[in-house]
C-alpha cells in the first residue's frame, strides 16, 4: 500500500481512534471496531490491530509510514527566509516548478492571523498577502517566504548581500536548475568550468533573488 502524506500525527498515535476524514483506515474502507487498540508508530510502520470477538485472534496491517509533509521534527536546521512585496505566492509557485517539490504544509495568509480586538485589522487589500509559505529545495534545505505589510511600516529593500547557493550532485541537475531559475532572470551567467575546479553559474531571477549553482562533480568519462 502507498504511504499517506497528509495524515495528522495524532490520528496514528493518539490514545484511541479519532474520527478524521484523513484517517487512511476510515477513508480506505477499513474501520477498526470500538475495541481496537491505539495505533503505534514504530520503525516507520503503523500497525493496526483488531481483536475479533475480543479473544479470537488479531489482524495486523502494516502500512509504510511517512511523516506528513508539514510535520517538523525537533531537530536543528537552517532555512532561508525571503521577503516579497506582494509576489510571494507567484515566486514560490515558480520555485515549486524549478525544484519539483511541494509546499510543506498549508500556505498561511494575513487573513489567517487571529485579530486583536484592540487593534485595527489588516486592510482589505492586505488580507490576501502571504504570511508564511515553506518549500523544500535541495538536501533538506527549505525556502520560506512572506509578503511585507505596508500598513505596518514594512519596506522592501532589495540588495546584493544575500545569495542562495545550490550544490546539486550532478552537472545535469546543475544545468536544469540554472536554466529554470534563469527563465525571465534580469541577470544570468551560464554554467562554466571555473578555476577552482567546479562547474558554476549564477543568476538574479525574475523576482530579484540571487542564486549560485555550484557542482563539484566532474563529467563522467
Amino acid at each position: 500500500m502507498g504511504s499517506y502524506r497528509n495524515v495528522p500525527c495524532n490520528t496514528l498515535a493518539c490514545p484511541g481512534w479519532v474520527s478524521n476524514p484523513h484517517n487512511p483506515f476510515e477513508s480506505g474502507g477499513f474501520k477498526p471496531p470500538a475495541s481496537a487498540n491505539s495505533a503505534t508508530r514504530a520503525q516507520h510502520l503503523t500497525v493496526a490491530t483488531t481483536f475479533v470477538d475480543g479473544i479470537a485472534g488479531h489482524l495486523l496491517r502494516l502500512i509504510p509510514y511517512q511523516e506528513p509533509n508539514w510535520y517538523r521534527p525537533h531537530v536543528a536546521r537552517v532555512s532561508t527566509y525571503l521577503n516579497f512585496a506582494g509576489s510571494t505566492m507567484a515566486a514560490f509557485e515558480f520555485y515549486r516548478g524549478v525544484f519539483g517539490t511541494e509546499f510543506a504544509g498549508p500556505v498561511m495568509y494575513m487573513r489567517d492571523v487571529p485579530r486583536d480586538p484592540s487593534q485595527p485589522g489588516f486592510a482589505e487589500e492586505e488580507a490576501d498577502l502571504v504570511m508564511h509559505v515553506e518549500l523544500p529545495i535541495l538536501g533538506g534545505h527549505r525556502l520560506m517566504g512572506t509578503d511585507i505589510v505596508p500598513s505596518m511600516g514594512h519596506q522592501l529593500v532589495a540588495g546584493n548581500n544575500v545569495i542562495i547557493n545550490l550544490e546539486p550532485d550532478t552537472r545535469e541537475v546543475a544545468d536544469q536548475l540554472h536554466t529554470r531559475l534563469s527563465d525571465g532572470a534580469s541577470q544570468s551567467m551560464g554554467m562554466f568550468e571555473q578555476f577552482w575546479g567546479d562547474y558554476w553559474g549564477s543568476c538574479t531571477d525574475r523576482f530579484g533573488i540571487n542564486w549560485m549553482v555550484n557542482c563539484s562533480a566532474h563529467e563522467s568519462s
